[in-house]
């Protein structure tokens, strides 16, 4: 995905005995996270290009249906603080 500056952020949870990796990368920044449910992840992203990748930890025959929500802040233009 392409973002503007700012803070970036997202989630995802599933049920089932699955462990998961999440993991944010924008340019040189990266955060991720490993877990069996309820994964975040946020980074404070430079802009440009930005890759969101959810992935088994360990390769299981079980099937995974979760919902991914991603959330990048912007300023508004015009907008003071």
């Amino acid at each position: 995905m392409t973002t503007a500056p700012g803070p970036l952020s997202a989630d995802v949870s599933w049920s089932g005995q699955a462990t998961l990796r999440l993991r944010l990368s924008c340019g040189t920044a990266s955060a991720e996270q490993l877990g069996a449910n309820g994964l975040f992840v946020s980074l404070d992203s430079p802009g440009g290009s930005c890759q969101l990748t959810l992935s088994e930890a360990v390769a299981t025959d079980e099937v995974v249906s979760y919902p991914i929500f991603v959330q990048l802040m912007t300023a508004t233009p015009g907008a003071s603080s």
